[in-house]
């Protein structure tokens, strides 16, 4: 543990404006300091994948931490013969990749922008992002087939107007 890194040198590595930003993230990826005010280097890896999947569209809600990796000290022979894959192999295989795929968003997500749209509501950014899953950022951000227009505060957050798109 003698490379600790700092939690205050986080904010200016990742561009942020306020401690607490770093310390929300520090707590939404459950690492604590192993002393005060410092980290271990594998929780400034974890952090800075974070911070790649946050620059990249992500949100810290759909983050997925890579597996760790062990070291391993002694690898067993396989002594199995290796088998030529089968059609029900294949078919068995295919199955389990198609069952696995990240569904459609369900289109309540959309009806509710609809109805936003449609009314001429300015919904705060926590309300956007809960119901589209992004953060708008700019004065103006398109998602789909809507366009997300900064508006006037609403509470302490900034005010979204939602306007559909002319297909």
């Amino acid at each position: 543990m003698d490379n600790l890194i700092e939690i205050h040198t986080l904010l200016e590595r990742y561009g942020l404006k306020s401690r607490q930003a770093v310390y929300d993230r520090l707590k939404d990826l459950s690492i604590k300091p192993v002393r005060r005010g410092k980290i271990t280097e594998d929780d400034l890896l974890v952090l800075d994948e974070l911070d790649k999947h946050i620059n990249s569209g992500g949100t810290i809600e759909n983050f997925a931490r890579s597996p760790e990796v062990l070291p391993v000290d002694k690898l067993d022979k396989w002594e199995e013969p290796i088998q030529t894959p089968t059609v029900e192999m294949l078919l068995m295989l295919i199955e389990k990749i198609v069952l696995h795929q990240p569904s459609l968003p369900p289109l309540h997500q959309f009806e509710e922008l609809e109805k936003a749209a449609t009314n001429g509501w300015i919904l705060p950014t926590s309300v956007v992002r809960s119901i589209t899953g992004i953060t708008p950022k700019g004065s103006n951000y398109e998602r789909g087939d809507f366009i997300f227009i900064r508006s006037k505060k609403v509470g302490r957050e900034a005010g979204w107007i939602v306007q559909k798109t002319i297909i």
